[in-house]
């Protein structure tokens, strides 16, 4: 399936009824999907439950909804308790390109190697707002996960947690790869497929992905080609401890939706 083309903008909000982010892009079209982001600062104190932020993003778009809805649905509660969701905006809102994306987004400060290329950044051979937003988006999250002593748990709206999933498991699997600090969590880049649905990232490594990506690259064929390789010891957990699931597994259900279900003309 199709790489990752979406991007987002954040500001964080508590529970916002509706909130708005990472959106894709196809082509030069694109179709809609957001990103959700659960940003999970984990503290490891003796005895205790590990301490957890979780942020979610969200787009604009009618599609982001009906995702937001099924992923809320979906979800334990006790998940649930501890996401605070943040405003993002629509790549496709900038009919300009990439070019006029960058001129007006104020996400995250580029440098001028990063500028020059995200001006130019291609999915399939077509200049792509949304996988230029896409990759903002991400970068905002390594940020955040940067500034913060423990993983970040990042979701795109198109992830949705396995059943039988509890919290306890999404942070043992989340956090089990402490050597390299990134983890594959849904099954698409540690088979043959493509995708940023769900993985996970340390303090350390999310700092050196702010130095190493040079938005030249989609970022989900950039970390998987580049960074972290499905055969990297340790960044593909079994198949049975994946914690999330991607979109295209339910996409018949008729309320969450997949790949084909969200392309737009």
């Amino acid at each position: 399936s199709s790489p990752c083309r979406s991007g987002c903008y954040v500001r964080s909000l508590r529970a916002l009824p509706l909130a708005p982010t990472f959106v894709t892009s196809y082509k030069m079209k694109a179709f809609t999907a957001v990103v959700v982001a659960v940003s999970a600062a984990v503290s490891f104190n003796s005895g205790q439950q590990p301490d957890v932020r979780v942020e979610m993003l969200c787009t604009n778009a009618g599609l982001s909804k009906v995702r937001r809805d099924s992923f809320m649905s979906r979800t334990p509660p006790e998940v649930l308790s501890k996401v605070e969701f943040a405003m993002g905006v629509n790549a496709r809102q900038y009919g300009g390109g990439p070019a006029e994306l960058l001129k007006y987004q104020r996400l995250v400060n580029l440098t001028a190697e990063q500028q020059k290329n995200g001006g130019s950044l291609k999915t399939q051979g077509h200049l792509s707002s949304g996988s230029l937003a896409c990759a903002l988006g991400h970068y905002s999250i390594w940020q955040k996960a940067a500034q913060h002593p423990g993983w970040t748990v990042v979701l795109e709206d198109d992830a949705s947690v396995r059943p039988g999933t509890d919290w306890n498991k999404i942070v043992n699997v989340a956090t089990s790869n402490k050597k390299i600090g990134f983890v594959w969590l849904e099954g698409r880049p540690c088979g043959p497929g493509w995708g940023t649905a769900a993985y996970s990232l340390s303090q350390s490594f999310a700092k050196k992905l702010l130095k190493l990506y040079k938005f030249d690259k989609v970022v989900d064929g950039w970390l998987l080609e580049d960074v972290v390789p499905r055969h990297l010891p340790g960044v593909c957990p079994k198949a049975s401890d994946m914690p999330f699931m991607h979109g295209k597994d339910f996409r018949d259900d008729g309320l969450h939706g997949g790949e084909s279900e969200i392309r737009s003309d």
